[in-house]
């Protein structure tokens, strides 16, 4: 057997005909040249390995990086997902379109894991198990040597040896003995792992199902494993999030379900919006093409008050992020310094709208500069709910009504401690204890339930005496003995467009009666004032009779009244011209329903949101 190896010679074709016992998929032409450059940014392609965790349900994933002493550096990534049977892992190498994968995953057709690995190092290994409903374990693994393929000018074909084992670890014989041997043999000199080890990496997967996958001859120079023994860096970058994995995978996903844990260091997830103020929510409906059926698109905005370097619009795809802090756009270029700290995200459907095949980005640029232009609305619809409104009438609390725009927000930053208002880069002085509550009850304190994983927004300081990554449900201030819900705390937002334009109006008819009794006041006063001329004396206020008070009671009846009339009023102003909308948007609302106490109120304003088509974001 390995004289038939040693026999070909490297940089020659090799005689395939003895190679056809070895499974193995078609390919095209330079497949593994292609693939390396899918993945620009190695973290994205450690990203991808933890989709396909993510989308195999696991609980917990890890990475770690290891330093043999007989041979090359790899990085090892273990889950305790699914597992996979031989047939499935022999599926995700094949680069022929397949079925796709269900409604609700990160990924579409599972062709990540050898475009990642293959942008990392040149060689993967995959180890799974599997447990079978009569306790039957099983064990499979696989390799994928670039280096192989490249050796003997294998272009268009993709080999991938292949062993099973069983619970014992005992290698489980085939009647062909020679292509078993040729598959130990192909393994033992390209592998990133000694045939030898093969028992020890299976017994890694300690859980019922798992994989565990070993990726060898690391790209040199390009990840920094040395400085930072709980981390892995990329030098080259000073912002965190590009310089540091363990801050790039924080914010992944929207959810917290699965535990990721890089060198033996647990990562501590980051809620988007856990330190967002003045959060507000506008609804549109999105067609891509008039063929397509519209699409609900909702639109989270906030003010980052924490870390104002993280504003911008973050994508995310079915819960995972696509485009972190994006600022291409009219809003953020006209308003500029103005619009420091302004931040939304969104969460797409990933049927409707599909990202590129990296997870960075869209793959139809089309759709995102669309979507991107209706974005811009909404956020130019924020920044004036917070400048005529929010910073006026609920922060300050109706102070500094004569000021503008810039000035209303430079005075609201320096209130919470940033002496230079219009500086990303300024650093937020302490606290006082005002600011401390205020921040307190706009943001609260979001936590995940180490049992249930399930976002936890609390409303008091944390215990100093506890841990945020060890801490449970019946730890919080409203904790109970056991996790109280299998569903995350409701996010807050809470203000909708529909809502501020109602406060619009009773703002502008509060406005008006109050400049209507202030004639009424001057025109009483001018009355007395020449009533005493003419008698030559003068009134006191006492003595000004008094005025009928029926018509300033009915004025506050049809004031309390006036909310209700409102709403009926852009009810049937702002209906939809055609029936047709009508059927369109209650199928698009199904399920949309919030799981809290006043889940009936929020879904009743939901709807209304998404019949009042407002003119500034038309369907057509």
């Amino acid at each position: 057997m390995e004289a038939f190896l040693e026999n070909a010679r490297i940089g020659v074709p090799l005689d395939k005909t003895f190679l056809e016992k070895i499974r193995k998929e078609q390919i095209v032409k330079n497949f593994f040249k292609t693939t390396r450059n899918k993945y620009e940014n190695p973290f994205t392609a450690i990203a991808e390995l933890a989709d396909n965790a993510h989308d195999a349900d696991a609980k917990n994933f890890s990475i770690d990086f290891y330093k043999p002493y007989y041979g090359n550096e790899r990085l090892e990534f273990l889950d305790d997902g699914k597992g996979m049977s031989l047939d499935e892992m022999l599926t995700v190498i094949t680069n022929y379109p397949r079925t796709r994968k269900p409604a609700g995953k990160i990924g579409r057709y599972g062709r990540g894991l050898v475009c990642a690995t293959a942008s990392i190092g040149k060689v993967f290994m995959m180890f799974t198990k599997q447990t079978k409903e009569e306790n039957e374990v099983s064990y499979t693994v696989l390799m994928v040597s670039h280096q192989f393929h490249t050796d003997y000018v294998l272009n268009d074909t993709i080999y991938a040896p292949c062993l099973s084992y069983n619970e014992k670890f005992e290698l489980v014989k085939t009647e062909d003995v020679d292509t078993q041997n040729l598959n130990r043999y192909i393994m033992e000199q390209y592998g990133p792992v000694p045939i030898s080890e093969v028992k020890s990496m299976l017994q890694k997967i300690e859980s019922p199902n798992g994989t565990l996958i070993v990726v060898g001859n690391l790209e040199n120079g390009v990840l920094d494993f040395w400085n930072n023994p709980h981390d892995i860096l990329r030098n080259e970058f000073q912002h965190k999030r590009d310089k540091s994995l363990r801050e790039f995978l924080k914010p992944l996903y929207l959810d917290a379900k699965m535990k990721i844990r890089l060198r033996g260091a647990d990562i501590y997830p980051k809620k988007v919006c856990e330190y967002w103020a003045a959060r507000f929510e506008i609804d549109f409906l999105f067609q891509k093409s008039w063929e397509e059926p519209a699409e609900v698109v909702t639109v989270h905005c906030g003010i980052e008050v924490e870390n104002r370097e993280s504003d911008g619009i973050h994508f995310y795809f079915n819960g995972r992020l696509a485009l972190f802090g994006y600022k291409d756009m009219k809003f953020f270029k006209e308003k500029s310094k103005r619009s420091i700290g302004f931040t939304a995200y969104v969460n797409l459907n990933g049927e409707k709208f599909q990202p590129a095949t990296n997870k960075v980005g869209f793959s139809i640029e089309e759709d995102f500069q669309k979507l991107v232009r209706k974005i811009d609305k909404a956020m130019n619809k924020y920044y004036e709910y917070i400048t005529t409104f929010w910073i006026t009438y609920t922060y300050f609390n109706q102070q500094y009504k004569d000021q503008n725009g810039e000035e209303l927000i430079e005075l609201f930053w320096n209130d919470i401690g940033y002496p230079s208002a219009f500086d990303p880069h300024c650093p937020r002085e302490p606290l006082s204890s005002k600011a401390k509550e205020w921040n307190l009850k706009e943001c609260g304190v979001w936590i995940v339930c180490c049992k249930c994983r399930q976002w936890k927004r609390d409303h008091l300081p944390l215990d100093p005496n506890f841990k945020k990554e060890k801490m449970h449900c019946s730890q919080f201030h409203y904790g109970r003995s056991r996790c109280h819900s299998l569903v995350s705390d409701h996010e807050r937002f809470d203000v909708t467009l529909r809502e501020w334009k109602i406060h619009q109006k009773v703002l502008a008819i509060k406005k008006e009666k109050a400049e209507k009794e202030e004639e009424e006041e001057e025109q009483v006063e001018e009355v007395v004032e020449v009533q005493g001329e003419e008698d030559g004396e003068i009134y006191i206020v006492e003595d000004i009779p008094n005025i009928e008070r029926s018509d300033v009671m009915e004025e506050e009846e049809e004031m309390e009244e006036e909310p209700e009339e409102l709403d009926h009023e852009l009810w049937e102003e702002e209906e939809p011209e055609e029936e047709e909308y009508d059927e369109e948007i209650m199928e698009l609302t199904k399920g949309r329903e919030r799981d809290d106490n006043d889940n009936f109120e929020i879904a009743m304003k939901r709807r209304r949101d998404l019949e009042d088509l407002d003119e500034e974001f038309p369907l057509r």
